[in-house]
């Protein structure tokens, strides 16, 4: 719980939430956004029978085992500073619940006011089914996406000391999303359950994450993180907020394609493949199901995938040369060994160094510490502070003295 605390305060570090007037902007944007997302919920849950409940609740559980070399993905990508654990579970929970509750208002009023539209001039049987694709086709990108953005931005607005770059943003990002992926399958799943009284879990558990969540939500929303981390990596550039624009439109676009060209392109892949609705949650329908969805997801998203990759790769380049920058003033100090200093510039862009004669967990601390420092320094430094005053520099000096002697203790 110590630890927990110490973590948050060191989050809150220059967040408004440390002022009265901020404290209370706070509780009123997030009450706000709480009740939107209650109200939207009641939209989703209240017709449900209780075995229904039953089946969205089994479904997200399924999701959730699936999604996890996701989530080890993801643990991965932030090995060089870690989060802090307690905001990156809240970002997953802003994925299952804010975002989808949000979703659910605003898809939910688009899809009415089109059906009234369209039962006008086409009667109620095409209304029905014409709603629905546009719904999918062109609110819920925009809605989805802007409602899962705002969890990044929120972190970006109140935990500013928690995003350094382009890199946390993508990280944010990604969870957000995969919080998103599990509970929109659960969702799915019941509807379908409701309404057709079939339990199509395998099926559309390949259909939906064919990649084991590193797909649909997780793809779009880290696209969108990546932008508000730009922001945060270049505050003082003008025309930061650019690649945020173009990364949600991308975001919003690959969204579209998947909710309208993908539904015909998927139903022939399937029938290419021999899939049979009558025969569901059998090795063949899986396999059929499953390569059907592997081959739209490259097609409809290759260049969500590839810009992602190549963001990847930037910030995983620049991480490594800040944090050699930066502690290249801190060799030969208690904070630093040469030796250690030698072992950054070798270390891969893909790797993480090891503190030599350091235990497993030590060295990792030790590690974070040190790369936490670094990023700490760039940050105070080029908003021309002096990094010798700064509260988070000496804390997280402190924090590798403190490892320092763990290790010898």
């Amino acid at each position: 719980m110590a630890q927990l605390f110490q973590s948050m305060h060191r989050a809150s570090v220059g967040s408004p939430l440390r002022t009265a007037r901020g404290g209370c902007l706070f509780v009123l944007v997030m009450g706000g956004l709480f009740l939107v997302a209650l109200v939207g919920h009641l939209l989703l849950w209240v017709a449900a029978p209780l075995d229904g409940l039953g089946v969205a609740l089994f479904g997200m559980l399924q999701a959730t085992l699936v999604s996890i070399p996701a989530l080890v993905l993801v643990w991965y990508l932030d090995r060089r500073e870690r989060e802090t654990l307690s905001v990156m579970v809240g970002m997953i929970i802003w994925g299952a619940v804010i975002g989808t509750g949000i979703s659910a208002i605003f898809n939910s009023l688009f899809e009415i006011s089109v059906y009234l539209v369209l039962a006008v001039l086409s009667g109620e049987e095409l209304a029905t089914l014409g709603s629905s694709f546009l719904t999918a086709a062109i609110s819920a990108p925009l809605v989805e996406e802007t409602a899962k953005g705002l969890g990044v931005i929120v972190v970006f607005w109140l935990l500013r000391a928690e995003f350094d770059n382009a890199r946390d943003g993508i990280i944010y990002g990604a969870l957000i999303g995969i919080g998103f992926n599990i509970a929109e399958f659960g969702l799915y799943l019941m509807n379908i359950y409701v309404t057709e009284q079939e339990l199509l879990w395998l099926d559309l558990l390949v259909l939906r994450l064919s990649f084991f969540g590193l797909n649909s939500h997780m793809i779009w929303t880290a696209l969108i993180g990546a932008g508000v981390g730009y922001i945060r990596q270049n505050s003082h550039q003008r025309g930061n907020w650019l690649p945020l624009i173009w990364l949600y439109v991308l975001a919003v676009i690959g969204h579209a394609l998947n909710n309208s060209i993908g539904l015909f392109i998927i139903a022939a892949f399937m029938e290419i493949f021999g899939y049979t609705r009558a025969e569901p949650n059998t090795i063949q329908s899986v396999v059929s199901a499953w390569s059907a969805s592997i081959l739209l997801n490259i097609i409809i998203q290759f260049i969500p995938y590839l810009v992602l990759i190549m963001l990847l790769w930037r910030t995983s380049r620049w991480e490594h040369r800040i944090i050699r920058e930066q502690l290249a003033g801190e060799v030969g100090t208690a904070y630093l060994t040469p030796e250690e200093f030698a072992q950054i510039g070798r270390e891969s862009l893909f790797g993480i160094r090891h503190v030599p004669d350091y235990t497993g967990q030590t060295a990792r601390a030790l590690v974070n510490a040190q790369n936490e420092l670094a990023f700490r320094k760039w940050h105070v430094q080029r908003d021309g502070k002096d990094p010798e005053q700064d509260e988070l520099v000496q804390a997280w000096r402190a924090d590798i003295l403190r490892h320092r002697s763990e290790q010898l203790g």
